[in-house]
């Protein structure tokens, strides 16, 4: 059996990645395809391991993609509560905060970077 190969990025992951070349220089390295919540499958585009803070590029949501209809806000609702049960802040992020303020996105990821949560603070 072949291993698999890792995904290319997608479009939005791309436009992701770039703001974070522009605009993200002094970030931590972010995790691609983080696996989270075993023995439960669920990936996060991109994860940043020490912050527990995982962020979610929403793609699809202004074309009719699986993240605007029924049955993907389903999913991305239990991933989400997943992700929540398990210790991890989630940050979403669609095409639109690219297009329109790609540095604002970056920002906001900087302050939640540095924003500790209680169970942070405890230690």
């Amino acid at each position: 059996m072949r291993a698999k190969l890792p995904k290319a990025p997608s479009t939005l992951e791309g436009e992701f990645l770039h703001a974070l070349r522009l605009f993200g220089q002094d970030l931590p390295q972010a995790v691609p395809e983080f696996v989270f919540a075993p023995p439960r499958k669920f990936r996060a585009d991109f994860c940043y391991t020490d912050a527990r803070l995982l962020v979610e590029l929403e793609g699809g949501v202004w074309s009719g993609g699986k993240h605007g209809r029924g049955s993907g806000i389903q999913k991305d609702c239990e991933k989400a509560n997943h992700a929540a049960m398990h210790g991890y802040r989630v940050m979403r992020f669609t095409i639109k905060d690219f297009e329109t303020d790609p540095e604002g996105a970056i920002k906001a990821v900087r302050t939640a970077l540095a924003t500790k949560t209680p169970a942070q603070e405890a230690g």
